[in-house]
């Protein structure tokens, strides 16, 4: 069995077998497509079959994928079409046993009781390669990292041997964890960054894409530089052409491997980090006294909760220029979500002290509203001898003069719609703004001290059963945080979801300010005049003349 592995996938073979305290045992093996992922994963795979399982009897590898059909057509079917001596020894039941007693075991978890029911428990194997891992949810991942493990041998291990290889485009259900663990390395907790390493691939590290279509050879091929590939791949290769012509965030995920922007973000080209975020000192510039502040919440419990604090007011043209370029000759609305407490596993009691800690003292009358996910006044939420989770945070509130929660607007499509069209406007820095664009709605920011939200945005995914809705991903921190934006937006800003008379009132009459106090005067009454006329439905009746 001869096995040639590429220079990346050579690089991964040496991780997989370097050992000891400070050695990595959860590889990342991702970018680009065509980066030959799937043929590396199945040639270490066997190297380490047939070279570890000499020196440790009963060596188990697991190649784990989604659903079978691309278990077998990936992984199976390749490893026999280029070794096809091995194809006797597989049988369904026991998978790949080589002739030293090692064996390869080919597994699929359609669902999360799958991943729960097979790898859970009592599975162990020292190597798992994940296939596809972004289709899998950062718990169902952590649920195989917990399978690799080996109890059985009488050899005894040596620290790190045991490894989790995590083989994935940008993108899906873990992109943020993904993310997060390999290419940010914003590592929480108790987690080590000597536990992770991570190979970047692309499809031009992967000479089967060249051959038969350049005139090069392999070895020649690799002594060229990196950037000297890419631009054989998008030009004198089928597949590098096709990825190079597809839209911006489409060739951004398969060609290039970026995990800012890739297919299926639901907010690709609203979201721009570096238009969409302010700095502290940037928004005290920016927020005046007498705008108006709110806040909200998506209650959790065994998932996060995340909290946000949100401001919003009116800038006039030359402050509008002044703060983020451009030109314009009309006023303009703006939103910043400016803090936020992100936290999982805290009694609600505990959350709402924190939440009283982190808002100024001098900021808490000013907060009008407090929106809340609806599941924090239902009955799942009922606790200490009834009271709903709603109900405790409204006890708290009103002891520090903060507002109490009242349920958030539900409408998941307006919701996701709406947000997405606020982010698009604060695409707005910068350029000459039209009437008709200044009309479409608020321009909305968010803080620099707000790390999760920034995190969260882009990893939001549409759902492939519904692209105007976001995909519902069970444990995954960026939905918790989305969702907790999307309140904070559609329920105070929607038009349809109007505050109390009293508080709108004030908002109109503070949002009044003038130079000179006599016209400010002026202009409060007549603007208090016209809004007790609208709300009151009362219309002036035109007489018409009388002729004779």
């Amino acid at each position: 069995m001869r096995i040639h592995l590429q220079p990346k996938q050579d690089t991964l073979y040496s991780l997989l077998t370097t050992t000891g305290k400070e050695s990595a045992t959860i590889i990342g093996f991702g970018g680009a497509k065509g980066g030959g992922k799937s043929a590396g994963s199945d040639n270490c795979a066997l190297l380490l079959a047939a070279e570890l399982g000499n020196q440790y009897p009963g060596l188990q590898i697991t190649i784990i994928r989604r659903v079978f059909n691309d278990l077998k057509s990936n992984h199976i079917d390749k490893i026999f079409e280029a070794h096809p001596e091995l194809r006797d020894r597989y049988t369904d039941k026991d998978g790949l046993k080589l002739h030293n007693g090692s064996r390869i075991v080919f597994a699929y978890a359609e669902t999360a009781g799958d991943v729960e029911r097979k790898f859970r428990g009592g599975f162990e194997s020292p190597f798992i390669f994940v296939d596809e891992a972004q289709q899998f949810t950062e718990r169902e991942l952590q649920d195989m990292e917990m399978a690799a493990r080996w109890t059985q041998t009488s050899k005894g291990l040596p620290p790190g041997f045991c490894k989790l290889v995590l083989l994935f485009n940008p993108g899906g259900k873990s992109s943020e964890y993904l993310k997060r663990i390999f290419w940010t390395k914003s590592y929480r907790g108790k987690e080590r960054p000597t536990s992770y390493a991570f190979l970047h691939v692309f499809g031009w590290d992967n000479y089967e894409w060249f051959r038969g279509q350049v005139e090069i050879e392999e070895t020649d091929f690799y002594d060229l530089d990196s950037d000297a590939r890419f631009q054989l791949f998008v030009t004198e290769t089928s597949e590098g052409r096709k990825y190079d012509a597809f839209p911006d965030a489409i060739r951004s995920g398969y060609l290039l491997g970026n995990f800012d922007s890739f297919e299926g973000q639901y907010f690709a080209g609203a979201w721009d980090e570096q238009l969409c975020t302010l700095t502290k000192a940037q928004i005290e510039a920016i927020v005046k006294p007498w705008w108006v502040r709110w806040m909200a919440q998506d209650w959790g419990f065994g998932d996060h909760a995340s909290h946000g604090w949100y401001v919003s007011g009116k800038l006039s043209p030359s402050e509008w220029v002044q703060h983020f370029g451009g030109t314009t000759d009309y006023a303009m609305d703006v939103v910043i979500r400016y803090r936020e407490h992100v936290i999982a596993n805290r009694p609600e009691a505990d959350m709402a002290t924190d939440v009283v800690a982190m808002t100024p003292q001098h900021e808490r009358r000013e907060i009008k509203r407090f929106f809340m996910s609806q599941d924090g006044f239902g009955q799942r939420a009922k606790q200490m001898g009834g009271h709903t989770v709603g109900e405790q945070w409204t006890r708290i509130m009103r002891r520090y003069e903060m507002p109490s929660p009242e349920t958030a607007d539900q409408n998941r499509v307006m919701g996701w719609r709406f947000m997405y069209n606020l982010l698009r406007q604060a695409n707005l820095r910068g350029t000459n703004i039209s009437e008709e664009r200044a009309k479409q709605g608020p321009a909305f920011f968010v803080s620099q001290e707000c790390p999760e939200a920034i995190a969260a945005i882009p990893a939001a995914q549409r759902d492939p059963d519904d692209p105007d809705d976001v995909e519902r991903v069970a444990g995954a921190l960026w939905e918790d945080v989305t969702d907790e934006i999307r309140y904070g937006l559609h329920s105070y800003l929607n038009p349809q979801s109007k505050a109390p008379r009293d508080i709108r009132a004030k908002e109109l009459y503070d949002s009044i300010q003038m130079p000179d106090p006599a016209d400010q005067m002026t202009a409060r009454a007549l603007a208090m005049a016209k809004f007790k006329q609208q709300e009151s439905g009362i219309k002036r009746v035109q007489r018409m003349p009388r002729w004779r």
